[in-house]
């Protein structure tokens, strides 16, 4: 009886496993449906190292993507630098670019999405051009650079468009004295051409009726022109 007992109990069970399809055993679709989740890599290379900001997403370990590192998002005011590239299939079977990150101190790196990165200005051309502004300053008079360098304290390249108005516009002002009206000129010379087709006809009119004032040699007809090209400058490189 009691060999009966235990048949019974083990057949109870089998019979369970069958009718609620539990099984110790891995199924061909559970292992279908794990490859289906991986990402390959199909290629990846260096990259020359270059300045990124992040705007969102998820930063992982691996070009895999098997596990998250940080979320992108909590470190938007950081600068990262790529130096590897990789191309991935994901599980849907579209491709992605990720590129390998580090931020300056190296406590934030991994993988993120190409597409959740934007390069971060150089400001190149904004620095030369508070350079330039900064050399035009210092061909007037004394009194002069001390009134328009104020201008220059507190300027940075990415607002460096506005300050640099405020020392065009400024340049009205100064005192008359040797290099004083020029200047207005030389900064002109600077930013010419780098306007849309109206701005660069009303400006270089203005530049003719300024040249024209000055071999005149009537200062005070040269003044008033430095002073209107001058003003319409100002606005001009505002907007840039």
């Amino acid at each position: 009886m009691k060999y009966s007992k235990f048949i019974m109990v083990g057949l109870a069970v089998v019979i369970f496993g069958v009718a609620t399809g539990t099984n110790s055993t891995i199924s061909n679709s559970d292992v279908v449906s794990a490859k289906a989740r991986t990402v390959k890599v199909l290629r990846s290379s260096g990259m020359s190292k270059t300045a990124y900001n992040a705007n969102g997403g998820s930063i992982f370990t691996t070009a895999k993507l098997t596990k998250k590192a940080h979320n992108a998002s909590s470190y938007l005011r950081t600068t990262f630098y790529a130096t590897k590239s990789a191309t991935v299939r994901k599980s849907n079977g579209n491709t992605a670019v990720y590129y390998y990150i580090k931020s300056s101190n190296g406590r934030v790196k991994g993988w993120i999405w190409k597409g959740n990165l934007s390069k971060k200005p150089s400001y190149t051309k904004q620095k030369a051009d508070i350079k330039a502004m900064l050399q035009i300053v210092r061909t007037t008079t004394s009194d002069a650079q001390n009134e328009l360098l104020a201008d220059f304290d507190g300027i940075t390249p990415a607002q460096a468009y506005d300050s640099l108005s405020t020392v065009i516009n400024d340049m009205k002002y100064i005192p008359d004295g040797s290099g004083n009206i020029e200047c207005v000129g030389a900064a002109y010379q600077l930013f010419a051409g780098r306007f849309n087709s109206t701005t660069n006809a009303k400006l270089s009119a203005l530049y003719g009726a300024y040249t024209q004032a000055e071999q005149s040699g009537d200062r005070d007809n040269w003044s008033d022109a430095a002073n209107n090209l001058a003003d319409q400058l100002a606005e001009a490189v505002e907007n840039l």
